[in-house]
């Protein structure tokens, strides 16, 4: 399942070429999408304040810090674990 804002960039034609079926957060429920939002604030903070505005050079990190963050940080929302401690 994939889940969007309403965006303008989350159109038909976006939707109509992802391969799993789609919803659209609730309007008015912003923490309908919280989790993703304090996410992506994290990957841009801790990976990607320092890297080129580069493709090639963003999913560089983006490889490097992926393993960090799902094997080695500590997450306080899930009791300072990581998230495969949280599902082994």
């Amino acid at each position: 399942m994939l889940q969007t804002d309403h965006g303008p960039e989350f159109s038909r034609y976006f939707v109509s070429q992802v391969k799993k079926s789609h919803r659209f957060t609730r309007i008015g429920k912003p923490n309908d999408n919280s989790h993703i939002e304090r996410f992506n604030r994290t990957l841009q903070e801790e990976c990607l304040d320092d890297v080129r505005t580069d493709v090639k050079a963003i999913n560089c990190a983006l490889r490097k810090y992926m393993p960090y963050y799902n094997h080695e940080r500590l997450h306080m929302g899930i009791s300072l674990r990581t998230p495969m401690q949280l599902i082994a």
